[in-house]
């Protein structure tokens, strides 16, 4: 009891103080008398229709893990995952470059599989995530380089593939996996041990499910743009769906970089940088992508106070 209580004061502080930052950053940027009087004017139709939306998001995610998973144990159900799923992400969320994801190696851990199939069911589905986001923040950044220094874009949407071969290679590869484990996993390594013969074996054996997850990934992302798509028009203004489907990408792959928590902070900045060059007003993005935060974070608070209770 007294372990869960002290678990519990941890946690409403670090939600007061993500709240306190926020309320900051858009107290200085538009303040919270326009941000109070914009947020009664939404259009509810759209709102709704983006809270379902962002309900069929979490249920694909977990869909794309259901389906890796059912290699190793058809056994586990679909909303087993969805749980561990949801679980995971919201620990993720007040933790730096959503390193609490990795919770979810654990929670399969406790049904059964062990760390070696679940690092492999985890990793690739992240892999997958990361390529399809970084081929679109490619295209995307492409098509800003007539609004921004093209010298600097173009360096940058070179890095992206460079950085993910990079990756890959240090992975798939013997030598890159000893490195691994002797400069990061260290005396964890021994936690991740069939991880190579586990890909090795899902990639030649089950080749179809990584087309399947591909092929989800891209509409749940695409969903994701069509959620933002639809709270720009809840607030009055429309914005080029095709712009939002290439810019949600790179703002995702910005907001990754492990300096804040969660990438609060960096994704609302970013996004106002970024919306900027294709004409959006700054106190407009900021009001979409401040809607988006706190319904993950109020999704994400329910999930882990609901658990924290739970016996």
């Amino acid at each position: 009891m007294k372990k869960m209580n002290k678990n519990l004061k941890l946690f409403l502080k670090l939600i007061v103080g993500l709240l306190i930052v926020v309320l900051l950053f858009l107290y200085y940027k538009i303040g919270l008398r326009e941000l109070y009087e914009t947020i009664l004017q939404i259009n509810l139709f759209f709102l709704g229709m983006s809270l379902i939306l962002f309900l069929i998001s979490y249920l694909l995610s977990a869909l794309t893990l259901k389906i890796l998973a059912s290699f190793f144990d058809g056994k586990i159900s679909f909303w087993k995952i969805f749980e561990f799923n949801m679980r995971s992400y919201s620990i993720g969320l007040f933790s730096p470059g959503r390193i609490g994801e990795f919770s979810f190696l654990y929670f399969l851990k406790k049904n059964g599989l062990d760390y070696g199939k679940g690092g492999v069911i985890f990793f690739i589905d992240k892999m997958i995530t990361f390529t399809t986001i970084s081929a679109i923040s490619i295209f995307g950044i492409l098509i800003l380089v007539k609004e921004i220094n093209p010298t600097f874009m173009l360096l940058t949407a070179l890095a992206i593939p460079i950085g993910l071969i990079v990756f890959v290679y240090a992975v798939v590869s013997n030598k890159g996996r000893d490195l691994i484990k002797k400069y990061f996993l260290k005396k964890h390594a021994q936690y991740l041990m069939g991880f190579s013969s586990n890909l090795a074996e899902i990639v030649k054996k089950r080749f179809h499910f990584l087309v399947l997850n591909l092929v989800i990934t891209i509409g749940r992302w695409t969903l994701g743009a069509l959620i933002v798509y639809l709270l720009f028009i809840a607030f009055g203004n429309h914005v080029d769906f095709m712009k939002v489907w290439l810019i949600n990408p790179l703002i995702i792959l910005v907001s990754i970089v492990p300096i804040s928590i969660a990438g609060l902070g960096i994704r609302e900045g970013s996004a106002v940088v970024l919306y900027g060059f294709v004409g959006v007003h700054a106190s407009i993005t900021l009001e979409v992508y401040f809607l988006i935060t706190a319904i993950n974070y109020l999704v994400g608070s329910c999930v882990n106070l609901y658990y924290l209770f739970r016996k």
